[in-house]
């Protein structure tokens, strides 16, 4: 069985502001990291985890310089990162059907959500709003497409915060955990941090 791993930043605990990027660095990439480490003890707690072979896990956030491989494979051997940039697929580079189950990390809420500490999608810069076949999308909800229709993937877990919860709402086939709880732009509250160790899911509904 092989996984792939998405992972973004701006839906990940205790990170609330694009500064914490540049101004606090060595906690920000700790924080991705340590984040990370909690899904794979998860998975190594799973009743599937021997039959897991590769996890392959993409730093999909900014230039995809963020995650440590030699920290996330001293956690688990199978671990294969892809980072850098630019790269073919944007956030899901090397994704492609010959994987059994996507997962996504640190997604955040898209464009337009009130109570999100950082609502964007792609880039809140030049990007207002993206529809595919009339129906509003955020980050989490295109690569959940990209996964399970042109690869026929399925997402099995989406990390973020609450208002990608409110925003995924109604899709029960989903299991999701909430690490940050957004008040409003760049403000949150109620970080569940012991929940995502641990790996205590409850579906986004």
């Amino acid at each position: 069985m092989k996984l792939y791993i998405s992972v973004d930043m701006e839906g990940l605990a205790g990170i609330t502001n694009w500064k914490d990027e540049t101004e606090d660095r060595e906690r920000f990439r700790n924080a991705m990291n340590e984040q990370v480490e909690w899904v794979l003890e998860g998975i190594s707690k799973s009743k599937h985890n021997k039959e897991i072979t590769h996890i392959y896990i993409a730093d999909s956030h900014g230039g995809g310089q963020n995650l440590s491989y030699d920290r996330l494979n001293d956690k688990d051997e199978r671990v294969w990162l892809v980072s850098g940039s630019p790269r073919p697929q944007y956030m899901m580079p090397a994704m492609d059907d010959s994987f059994d189950m996507v997962f996504l990390v640190g997604y955040h809420a898209g464009a337009g959500e009130v109570a999100s500490s950082m609502d964007h999608t792609y880039s809140g810069a030049s990007v207002q709003n993206i529809y595919i076949n009339g129906q509003l999308m955020n980050e989490g909800t295109i690569n959940s497409a990209y996964a399970g229709i042109v690869h026929k993937v399925p997402v099995g877990l989406i990390i973020g915060d609450s208002g990608l919860e409110r925003q995924m709402k109604g899709d029960d086939a989903v299991a999701g955990i909430c690490l940050h709880q957004a008040v409003a732009f760049e403000i949150f509250c109620g970080v569940q941090t012991q929940e995502a160790a641990e790996g205590r899911n409850h579906r986004s509904s």
